[in-house]
């Protein structure tokens, strides 16, 4: 039964990698992959798939170049030249046989000569090839070390790192407390400045308060005695005038009683020959009368001067009563004033200290 072949594209089919790193890899390890020319292509048999298989498998686990190189080489030996048919046996210290090119006509002889030349010079491009190869596998082997190392640094400083974050996070927090301490304990003393000052302010309304209304009662008490020394002054006067005026008719009543009296007198001491006595007497009285009533009309124009003098003291404390209580309305309305701010204030302090707790 004829063995199945591969080529590239169905060897990335099989290990489903790109065609790009199938590629590398037979150029890499192609010592330990079959391979055989057919025209202008290669194709490989179920060894070299299971072979690339093994490779996937390692790269997979992390393995590097060298690794992979190593593991091929215990488990596989590397693929050697083919040997012509007519080739000498070679010498024991040959270290590679010899090339297919090296074939001669049938019935010619090797050249022992030549042969060892081309062994010696194989033996020394296989020395600098291993050499070479050597050089790189501890190349990429530092390199690989070197890569380790990196990540145990980065490791390390990623740790570190976690730990000078944690202790920056511990050490803010504890400045947080303490600032969160040191706050809480300056929104006490604020509170406590701004409940004194409150208590200082309502005191100090309190005490205005108190001082306005002792001011209003004086002021009561002023208007009430200046009322009464006025309506008092006005009963004085009224009482003086009807006494002046009682007194006046009286005396009126008198001199009339007496001139009646002297009348009735001559009239009957000197009925018949006493008229012009009588009409002296008569002038007489009636410049008497004159002069009373004169008297009287000079005692009335005083009265009534008095009156009206009585009258414009009354206006003029009228007039200060009226200004007197425009002042209590004034005053009033400041201390209702005063009150309204008070409350204002009130509400200010009370919204301040919500939002002082808050």
């Amino acid at each position: 039964m004829e063995k199945r072949i591969y080529l590239v594209s169905d060897l990335a089919g099989e290990l489903g990698v790109p065609r790009t790193t199938i590629n590398d890899w037979l150029s890499k390890f192609d010592r330990y992959i079959d391979s055989e020319n057919r025209g202008k292509r290669k194709v490989y048999n179920e060894n070299s798939l299971t072979v690339l298989k093994e490779i996937s498998a390692l790269r997979a686990s992390g393995k590097s170049a060298f690794d992979i190189e190593k593991a091929l080489s215990a488990r596989y030996a590397v693929h050697p030249d083919p040997v012509p048919p007519a080739a000498q046996p070679l010498p024991e210290n040959s270290g590679s046989p010899a090339s297919a090119d090296s074939k001669e006509p049938s019935g010619s002889q090797t050249d022992p000569g030549a042969m060892l030349m081309v062994t010696h010079a194989a033996e020394k491009i296989s020395a600098g090839l291993f050499d070479e190869f050597t050089k790189l596998t501890d190349q990429m082997a530092r390199q690989e070390v070197r890569h380790k190392q990196s990540l145990a640094r980065l490791a390390m400083l990623s740790g570190l790192l976690l730990l000078l974050t944690l202790g920056l996070g511990v050490i803010g927090g504890a400045a947080f407390l303490k600032f969160v301490e040191v706050r809480s304990q300056s929104d006490a003393a604020l509170t406590r400045r701004m409940v004194e000052g409150t208590n200082l302010v309502r005191d100090d309304l309190a005490e205005k308060n108190r001082q306005q209304i002792l001011r209003q009662e004086q002021l009561a008490k002023r208007q009430n005695d200046t009322v009464d020394r006025i309506m008092l002054g006005v009963d004085r006067f009224q009482i003086k005038s009807s006494e002046r005026e009682e007194r006046l008719e009286k005396e009126i009543r008198m001199q009339k009683e007496l001139f009646s009296d002297l009348v009735r007198r001559i009239e009957e001491q000197n009925k018949q020959n006493r008229a012009a006595e009588l009409a002296a007497a008569r002038n007489s009285f009636e410049r008497e009368l004159e002069l009373v009533r004169r008297t009287t009309a000079i005692e009335i124009d005083k009265y009534e001067k008095a009156s009206r003098n009585s009258e414009r003291t009354a206006s003029e404390l009228r007039g200060k009563l009226d200004a007197t209580d425009g002042l209590y309305r004034t005053l009033k309305r400041d201390f209702e004033t005063m009150q309204k701010e008070n409350v204002l204030l009130r509400k200010q302090i009370e919204l301040l200290t919500e939002n002082k707790k808050k």
